[in-house]
């Protein structure tokens, strides 16, 4: 089983990446771009208008962690 991190490579998911893999938990990188993730962490390619690449994405999961800008302010790069 592992955690799945949203925006790993992020500001406030490669953190909680850290953190996970630092205490031996298996975290699973759910990004845009897994080129981007570190060496030895696994990561799955999602698309968040996608239900079902996110369902494919939380297969297994015991846990997820998504964090959301303030209502307004997001802007998504390509």
């Amino acid at each position: 089983m592992a955690d799945i991190i949203h925006g790993a490579t992020g500001a406030q998911g490669s953190p909680v990446l850290s953190a996970l893999t630092s205490a031996g938990r298996t975290a699973v990188a759910a990004v845009r771009h897994p080129e981007a993730v570190p060496a030895g962490v696994v990561a799955r390619q999602v698309d968040l208008a996608s239900a079902d690449s996110l369902a494919a994405a939380y297969e297994g999961a015991d846990g997820v962690f998504v964090h959301l800008p303030p209502q307004g302010a997001h802007r998504r790069r390509p």
